[in-house]
This record gives C-alpha cells, structure tokens and sequence, in this order.
C-alpha cells in the first residue's frame, strides 16, 4: 500500500529528529503530515483530514495534554485517535494523558512493531466508527423516509375511507334485514378498523416527534376504565369473552384522559384479539407505591398451545346443505383461516357464491383441530395471527394432509415471505391483501382442476402398482382396468 493509498497521520513533536523518526518507522505506507508545536498542529487538522494522531507530551508553549484536549474537543463524538508519545512513565502522568482524551500510549524509545501494531488497531476502529455513524445516518434518512410516508399515506387514505365510511352508513340506514345488511357491516367494521389503525399511525409519530399535546388533568380512572370496557363489551360478547374489571378504591390522577383510553382500548382490543371463545380478559386499576397502575390481563398466545385448543367449529353455507357432521365432507371444500372476522366473512360470501361449501377458522390450532376431524380439498389462510402463523399452519398440513392444496392470503409486507411460503410450505399460490374478488375466484378454480388432476393421477398410479402386483402373481388384469391401465403406463410410468 502506498503513503497516498492510506491513512493521513499527524505527527507532533518539537524535535525534528524524533518526528523523521517516526515517519521512517511508518514506512512510507501512510501519508504522513508534521507540527513542531500544539497550535501548527491544530491549524493543520483545521485544513486536512487526519485520521491518527501521534502527539509528544514534553513540548513548550502548549503542552500534549493541552492539545489532545484541543483535539477531542474539535472531534466531538466522532473517533479521532490520539496517542500520546512520552518518555514519562509515572502512573500520574498517564492518567493526566487519559483525562485529557488520549487514546493510547507509546513509550520513548518508541518500538517499530508497536507503533505500527497500534496504528493499525486504531485505524481500524477509526474506519468501523466512520462506518456506524454512515449507517446511524442512512437509517435516520430512512426513517425520515418512513415518516413523510407515513404522513402521505394517512392523508391519501382519509379522505376516500370517509366516503366509504359514511355510504356504508347510508346503505345500513335503509338496509332491510338480510345478506344486503349483513355485507355492509362487514364492510364498515373493517373500514372503521382501518380508520383506527390509520389515526393509531399518525398518533405514534406524532408522540415520538414530541408533536402531540398532552393536556394533563385529574382524570377519574375508575369512570375511564370502565367506559373503555364498555366500548369494547360488544366484541367481547361476539367472541364469548368474559370482559371485566375492577377498581382498587378511588383512583384519580393527573392524566391526559384521551391518551389513556385510547391506551387502554388499545391494549383491550389486543387482548380479545389474541383471547380464544370462552376464556376472560380484564382490566384493573391498583394503587400501588404511590403511584396507579392499570393492568390488562388475557390469555392470548403467551399460554401453552395444547391449552389453546379450540373445540368445535362453524360452517358458513346455505342452510340446504345441513350443519356440521362428521359425514365424508362434499368434494369441493374450502377451508378460510384468519383472525379477522370481515375477512372471513368477505371470503365466505364469494366462495360460498362460487358453489364452493365453506369452513371457517379464527387460528391455526382451530384450524388444524378442524383438518384432524375432516381433511378439506382446499385450504386458504393469513399469515400473521394469534399463535401459530400461516406458515407454521401450511408446514403441518404439508406434513400431515398432504393432499390438502395450500393459498396463502396475507397483508404481510415481508417481500421473502412469498418464497419461503413456496418453498418450506409448497404453497399453491401467494396472494396479497386487499385481494380482487374475480382473480380470487378464477385462482380457486384453477386450484380444484389441479386437485382432480392430482386425484386421477394418483388413481392411475393405484391402477398400474395393482398390475405390477397381479402381474408378479401371474394374475390376469380386469378388462376395466387393463384399459385404463394403457393410459396410466403412458402417461405415468416416468413420474
């Protein structure tokens, strides 16, 4: 490596002879710049670049101590290396070198292979403090990035979300009991949980960039607690959630109330989220220390899977086609997974349409005790949900029901979630959210044909190894399947 190839080296020493030294030492492998005293050596890291400093303590005027102050000083917390070179081995006076800044020490008469030993470590931690900081910088210019994004998208989204939040609202105004009524609140349940996650969106920025007024005021917890329980009553009553709460005596505090009970809803809206039919979530407020602590309790993904299972299960179909039985299931079954009940919903209704007998599914342990009953032809589900994701649920109908044929349909921003899915779960197709009815349709369709296809292949391959068998036997073969059996060689000899 030549002297213009690397780094840039001052080196500050009164003695002309001690600073050739030194530069003959480095060997010509780092360009090496000289001052002869404390204030030439700060004019020349005002002009160029240096990345190491090796600077001699006993100068007159400025002293080293005062210059690597000097030094450290003008760097701030970017990591520009100095050592101190001195022929002072007192402990004193090395630990007046460490509260000035220095770095390092060399001893006079300095070692070759030292120097350079050391040298190197430091331009080394020069170059990886250089690097952090390049990256702290892109990731903050990302986040910038992220936020203006952030901001665009909620601004873009408010307005048209509005318009179809408030013509569903008409619609339901004048709906008559039925199908009609029942897609449209479907349809606003999951416009108005956009809404929520979009203003949860902007929230969370506007608190990080300390943008967001708090207005503090006594707030009484107990009446919040228990209106915020109360919004969320309804959901829990749909999922046969026992919702609670309870007060540990009067509890007010100096709070902004909005913040809080949009916490505490929040927090409560997870809980039942991720809480299975029949188990409890609540909510408490306790004195404790001086201080009130709120508390949210569920028994969501954290308990014991086999402590999880769900039993029982829900067909979505026309009442003509009678309800669950262990019965073998028709031929053309679809089974919908996803923790969001609009989108079960949605899914049910176009495929129900299609002809197609429909079960649904709010987890992958719901789902899979569903398979352990009754194996579907079809299985469509999300990815992100309570306990077990999708992925995890398509991995053990590959292994389990492999017959089973598996779409994953997702809002996932992953973009490697494609290719794993394909790849460690042989999906059939990966479909993003939101999805178009008519595509979603001709997929299914298209994904039936390959589960016949697949059912006469492996009838035929049955045909041919019943054959092989009676041929081994010296059997003669039925004309039937002596018939079939000229195609299924043909065809399937070679798979």
């Amino acid at each position: 490596m030549s002297a213009k190839d690397g780094a840039a080296i001052l080196v500050v020493d009164d003695e002309d002879h001690n600073r050739a030294l030194l530069r003959a030492m480095l060997g010509g492998q780092h360009r090496v710049l000289e001052a002869a005293n404390g204030p030439a050596a700060l004019e020349l890291l005002g002009a160029e670049q240096v990345d190491l400093v090796l600077l001699d303590v006993m100068m007159p005027g400025m002293n080293g101590y005062d210059v690597c102050q000097k030094i450290k000083q003008r760097a701030g917390e970017a990591l520009l290396p100095v050592l101190l070179v001195t022929a002072l081995s007192e402990q004193e006076q090395k630990n007046l070198g460490l509260q000035a800044g220095a770095d390092d020490f060399l001893t006079k008469p300095v070692d070759r292979r030292e120097l350079l030993l050391r040298v190197r470590a430091f331009l080394k931690l020069r170059a990886q403090d250089a690097l952090i900081r390049q990256q702290l910088k892109q990731l903050a210019q990302l986040q910038n990035t992220k936020d203006e994004m952030l901001s665009l998208m909620v601004h873009d989204l408010r307005s048209p979300l509005a318009g179809i939040i408030s013509h569903l609202g008409l619609i339901l105004e004048d709906a008559p009991e039925g199908r009609l009524r029942e897609d449209a609140q479907a349809a606003l349940r999951g416009a108005d949980t956009m809404r929520d996650s979009l203003e949860e969106a902007l929230q969370i920025r506007l608190l990080e960039e300390g943008h967001l007024p708090i207005a503090r005021a006594p707030v009484d917890l107990k009446a919040l607690v228990r209106d915020a329980a109360a919004t969320l009553e309804p959901t829990a009553r749909r999922k046969r959630i026992q919702l609670s709460t309870t007060v540990d005596g009067e509890a007010v505090a100096s709070v902004d109330g909005k913040l809080v009970r949009r916490a505490i809803e929040n927090l409560l809206g997870n809980a039942l989220k991720y809480t299975s039919a029949g188990k409890d979530v609540s909510v408490a407020v306790r004195h404790r220390d001086g201080t009130v602590e709120i508390e949210v309790s569920d028994r969501g993904p954290g308990i014991p899977a086999e402590l999880k299972r769900r039993r029982g299960r829900r067909l979505l179909h026309p009442a003509a086609v009678g309800g669950m039985t262990d019965a073998v299931l028709p031929p053309r079954t679809v089974l919908v997974v996803d923790d969001e009940e609009y989108v079960r919903t949605g899914l049910t209704r176009v495929l129900r349409d299609a002809g197609y007998t429909v079960f649904v599914a709010e987890s992958g342990e719901e789902a899979l005790e569903m398979l352990r009953r009754d194996p579907v032809k079809l299985l469509i589900s999300d990815n992100n949900m309570p306990g077990i994701s999708g992925m995890e649920l398509f991995k053990e109908v590959r292994r389990h029901w492999p017959h089973t044929l598996r779409i994953m349909l997702t809002g996932d921003t992953d973009p490697e979630l494609a290719v794993r899915s394909i790849n460690e779960a042989e999906v059939y197709r990966f479909i993003r959210k939101p999805w178009n009815n008519a595509d979603l349709r001709t997929i299914v369709r298209l994904a039936f044909d390959v589960i016949v296809l697949e059912e006469e292949k492996r009838k035929l391959l049955e045909i041919v190894r019943r054959h092989r068998a009676r041929r081994s036997l010296g059997e003669a073969t039925p004309d039937a399947e002596a018939e079939l059996l000229l195609l299924a060689e043909a065809d399937l000899l070679d798979t």
